[in-house]
């Protein structure tokens, strides 16, 4: 099942997002983001 995700998703989906920061080249950026980043 494909859901918009939600503000209960953030944590999870951060959690993502920091991964493929440290280990990846998908997303060009250097440091790991907080929660009040995601949120912005």
């Amino acid at each position: 099942m494909i859901r918009f995700a939600c503000e209960k998703d953030l944590e999870e989906n951060l959690a993502i997002y920091n991964d493929a920061i440290l280990h990846t080249t998908t997303v060009y950026s250097y440091h790991e983001k907080n929660l009040q980043e995601r949120k912005e």
